[in-house]
C-alpha cells in the first residue's frame, strides 16, 4: 500500500486510470512493493496492469513529456516519462510499442523544443507485446491465465512526486519520491464502465 506524499493528499483516489473507461480485461498482475519477478534482487517499483497488447494508453493528466527511452529491463518496448502539470507527479509508462508513440521518442531527451505537452486522456502509445518468458515458479492469477496465458502483456506504471522543474535526468531521479500509483488512481469500480 505505502504512503502518499502529504502534498498529494487531495488527489487520493481522484485521478483517472491510463486507459479508457470502456477498456475491459484489466487486471493488477503485480503490485508496488511486491517482488520483482524479472529482477529478483529488487522490489517492484510500480504496478503491472495486465491488458491485451495494442490497448491504448492515455495520459493520466495534462503534462510535459520528459523523455522516451528503450526499456531498461531488456524487454520489448519504450518507457515514457511525463510530469503532471497540476500535481508534480512523474508518471512512467513502461512497455509501450515504439511505433505507437505520437512522437519520435529518440529525439525527446535533452531537447526542450521537442518535449511535447500532452492533455489528460490523450493517447500516448499502445501496450507492446511482452516477449519475455516468465519463470516456471511465477504464479499467474487464474483469471489472467485464462485470458492471456503466460504471455502477460501489460502496462507497467510508476509514479513519483517531484514538485521541482526537471533539468536533467539525474534531477528526475534524485528529487523524486516514489509512491504506489494505486493511491492516486480512482478505485476501479468508480472508474471503469460496468
Amino acid at each position: 500500500d505505502g504512503q502518499l506524499p502529504p502534498a498529494l493528499g487531495q488527489y487520493k483516489h481522484r485521478l483517472p486510470w491510463p486507459f479508457s473507461r470502456a477498456q475491459n480485461g484489466i487486471y493488477i498482475a503485480a503490485y508496488y512493493g511486491g517482488p520483482d519477478y524479472v529482477l529478483k534482487e529488487r522490489v517492484h517499483e510500480g504496478v503491472d496492469l495486465q491488458v491485451e497488447a495494442g490497448a491504448a494508453v492515455q495520459s493520466i493528466e495534462d503534462g510535459q513529456v520528459a523523455y522516451g527511452l528503450d526499456d531498461e529491463r531488456g524487454s520489448f518496448g519504450v518507457d515514457v516519462l511525463i510530469q503532471g502539470q497540476n500535481t508534480g507527479i512523474m508518471y512512467r509508462y513502461c512497455h509501450l510499442a515504439p511505433d505507437s508513440l505520437p512522437w519520435d521518442y529518440r529525439k525527446l531527451w535533452g531537447n526542450n523544443n521537442l518535449q511535447p505537452m500532452v492533455k489528460a486522456g490523450q493517447v500516448i502509445g499502445r501496450v507492446a507485446p511482452w516477449f519475455r518468458e516468465l519463470p516456471e515458479d511465477f504464479v499467474v492469477q487464474a483469471e489472467v491465465e485464462v485470458l492471456y496465458g503466460k504471455k502477460r502483456d501489460h502496462l507497467h506504471l510508476e509514479t513519483g512526486y517531484n514538485p521541482h522543474p526537471w533539468l536533467t535526468q539525474e534531477h528526475i531521479y534524485t528529487r523524486t519520491v516514489d509512491f504506489n500509483p494505486l493511491l492516486v488512481l480512482q478505485r476501479p469500480e468508480d472508474y471503469f464502465e460496468k
